[in-house]
């Protein structure tokens, strides 16, 4: 990724002390159970793909992953 991008360095979602995921606001990327969504592998592919320009390309539209609600950083 890109060196001093500002998003590095951190951590993104939460779990119980059983080890289950908690759902975060996409947006906020704070824990929020009643409105938000569970992280998938969709969602850090889609943040990689984007990152990288891809997600607009033929190929990233011809093989869409589905993120209806991606994770803002």
């Amino acid at each position: 990724m890109n060196k001093g991008s500002g998003f590095g360095n951190r951590v993104i979602g939460s779990t119980t002390n059983g080890h289950y995921a908690l759902k975060i606001n996409m947006n906020t990327l704070e824990v929020d159970n009643d409105l938000g969504d569970y992280i998938t592998p969709e969602h850090v592919h889609y943040l990689v793909r984007d990152q990288l320009g891809l997600n607009q390309t033929e190929q990233g539209i011809k093989y869409a992953l589905g993120v209806s609600n991606p994770i803002v950083i």
